[in-house]
């Protein structure tokens, strides 16, 4: 689904008289709109939301590729716009295990943040805000987010929609919401050579998929990668694409695209959703998958993310990843009781294996080195989807001369997501986890401006040198452990026979 841009933040400093003041709130005048923001005086930050950087991509431009929003709009230049406010959350593509939470499709929006002086670094992720590390970076970070299609209405796939659409429109849109970064963020102070892109779990697999997109850019419109726990769901084949639309057909009634563009969105919602519960009723995905994702197309995303990295087809810049200690627990059905059961949902998970995959898989993971038959499977299914697509990625950057840095973050709840509340929050409840979230604070913003982790200390704590991935005098992989007592340094886990299991079963995992 799709949605609006989500909160542009900044600290007062005016900006070649781009930024003024109204009511104590802050103006920005973009050349094509004017917005009054909020101001926030406690933290001192400036925050503007719901800023669109396209059109809205309804009727016609319903699974087309975005439109900038200078292109055509209705805005005057003589009326302040009020995006002091977030707007309703967008609708998300949740599958039929997932309960979904409200939303709706209206919006396509941008947001930034920055405190105080800027040095221009400017961070753009995928999801959630950002005012923490802003507020910790001292006046060296605008931080931008932005929201995009998602399920159907952003990874549909299928012959007609390749003809007479755009695939992987989700994706296009995260670029087009990047070239508006590009055209505006100098007023807000921002540099836009200093881009880092950032996203978590699905953001972290969209940063993975920015840096693949189109075979790799030459010249991205980004200096810097951060993929926190990059989720990679399976691309998939042109037949699954194939069941998806007609899928979807049915459910709305159509019989091509331009009926489906020509609905109302209620209906496509209404459309959406019986297609997701049908789909999963009849086996076609399984417990764990989103069913509509990213794919191969051979354009937008020409192979499978295993084979673009292998081959060097990413852009090369630096990258900060990584993966949480139990992260398959989010994706196995806890409902489950034997290994039977459990086996069933791994044959819709990966659905295009066949009988010795499994022999292999049950081999690399003995139920005798498990205490449940929950953590064993979890297990499989996060180092197929999360934990060893970490360290692909990272040896192959590594391996282009680019650095890496790996976390291992076994703080929290050590489950998938665990790693964002000590990143994106300035409380995160109490004095134990105080210390550690100003670490992970630090060294994301060190390596925001500086394109490394160690470069500079926004804090007064004390913490370690965080590691490169590869060098050429260590033989080995290095990554940085943290643990609820602990950050320091250590060898990567992943590098075992299970990831390299993985890695080479790439078309039945597809990712």
């Amino acid at each position: 689904m799709w949605c609006t841009l989500i909160p542009l933040v900044l600290l007062p400093t005016p900006i070649l008289g781009q930024l003024s003041h109204q009511n104590n709130n802050p103006v920005i005048d973009l050349g094509y709109a004017v917005y009054e923001g909020l101001h926030n005086a406690t933290s001192g930050i400036n925050s503007w939301y719901g800023l669109r950087y396209a059109q809205a991509p309804v009727g016609e431009l319903r699974w087309q590729a975005p439109v900038d929003i200078e292109a055509k709009n209705n805005y005057s230049a003589s009326r302040t716009m009020d995006a002091s406010q977030p707007g309703p959350s967008c609708v998300q593509g949740y599958p039929a295990w997932f309960p979904p939470p409200p939303g709706r499709n209206s919006r396509y929006t941008i947001g930034s943040s920055q405190p105080g002086a800027s040095a221009g670094n400017v961070p753009f992720q995928t999801s959630g805000p950002g005012n923490a590390l802003v507020y910790q970076s001292r006046g060296n970070l605008i931080y931008v987010t932005i929201q995009y299609r998602l399920g159907a209405y952003g990874f549909l796939g299928g012959s007609d929609v390749l003809v007479n659409g755009a695939s992987n429109a989700g994706l296009l849109d995260q670029r087009a919401a990047l070239m508006w970064v590009q055209r505006h963020i100098s007023k807000f102070g921002g540099d836009p050579s200093k881009v880092t892109i950032i996203g978590g779990s699905a953001g972290g697999g969209s940063v993975v998929n920015q840096l693949m997109l189109y075979g790799g850019a030459l010249n991205p419109p980004f200096r810097a990668a951060i993929a926190e726990y990059p989720w990679m769901q399976q691309y998939r084949n042109a037949s699954a694409l194939g069941r998806q639309y007609d899928l979807l057909r049915q459910a709305s009634g159509c019989n091509d695209l331009r009926c489906l563009r020509l609905l109302p969105d209620t209906k496509l919602r209404s459309a959406t959703k019986e297609t997701i519960t049908t789909a999963y009723r009849n086996g076609d995905y399984g417990f764990g998958d989103f069913f509509f994702g990213p794919y191969v197309d051979g354009s937008v995303i020409r192979d499978l993310p295993s084979n673009e990295f292998k081959l060097g087809h990413f852009a090369k810049v630096p990258l900060l990843t990584s993966r949480e200690g139990y992260e398959g627990v989010a994706f196995v059905n806890r409902s489950r009781l034997t290994d039977e059961e459990r086996a069933r949902d791994l044959s819709r998970v990966f659905s295009n294996a066949k009988q010795a995959f499994f022999s292999r898989l049950f081999q690399l993971y003995p139920r005798a080195d498990y205490n449940s038959t929950l953590t064993r499977f979890a297990a499989a299914v996060g180092d197929a989807v999360i934990v060893c697509p970490s360290s692909t990625i990272s040896a192959a950057l590594s391996d282009y001369g680019q650095p890496v840095w790996k976390m291992i973050f076994d703080a929290g709840s050590q489950t998938h997501g665990a790693l964002q509340p000590f990143v994106e929050t300035v409380n995160v409840g109490d004095s134990n986890n105080a210390t550690p979230a100003s670490i992970m604070r630090n060294y994301y913003i060190s390596f925001a401006t500086f394109l490394n982790p160690n470069s500079v200390k926004f804090t007064s704590v004390g913490h370690p040198i965080w590691p490169v991935y590869q060098t050429p005098d260590i033989a080995g992989f290095r990554a940085l452990s943290v643990t609820h007592t602990t950050v320091e340094p250590s060898d990567d886990p992943d590098v075992r026979p299970q990831c390299d299991f993985f890695h080479s079963q790439s078309y039945v995992v597809r990712n």
